[in-house]
């Protein structure tokens, strides 16, 4: 019985495994000084807002700091009601299910700040419900190790 749980335990190691060296995309020609001037910025899936993404370290194992930040795109301005609901999970491994983190706003930095907690390397799937009042959408990026 233990050959067998340690078996497939090896076995979703291997599984996880994804492309360990995948450079981040270079956002340099994407990024308004407005919203930061490293990491990634994109569109949300709807064209609502401009999403800025970025992480204090490369992703490991454990806890992973990300901070945000999202103004509308048409004229860069925002309001007081803007929330980030971050869902993330491996798209390989559906059966460990969706985690789901509420991003805090700091008003000093004027960044929303949360900890991603990988259980295992491999590709992430980690999207972004963006609300500001009434107007909501999202943006879904990757990442692997």
């Amino acid at each position: 019985m233990k050959i067998r749980i340690l078996s497939f335990i090896l076995f979703l190691s291997f599984m996880g495994c994804g492309p360990m060296n995948k450079k981040p995309e270079d956002s340099s020609a994407n990024s308004p000084s407005s919203l930061g001037s490293s990491g990634l910025t994109r569109f949300s899936k709807d064209n609502q807002f401009l999403v800025y993404v970025e992480s204090a370290s490369k992703p490991t194992w454990g806890e992973n700091i990300y901070r945000f930040r999202f103004k509308y795109s048409k004229n860069l301005a925002k309001t007081s009601a803007q929330t980030i609901t971050v869902q993330y999970d491996m798209p390989t491994m559906p059966s460990m299910g969706t985690s789901e983190e509420i991003a805090t706003y700091n008003p000093e930095d004027d960044f929303f700040t949360t900890t991603l907690f990988f259980t295992m390397s491999g590709r992430w799937q980690i999207t972004l419900k963006l609300e500001d009042g009434a107007l909501q959408d999202e943006y879904t990026f990757e990442i692997s190790f």
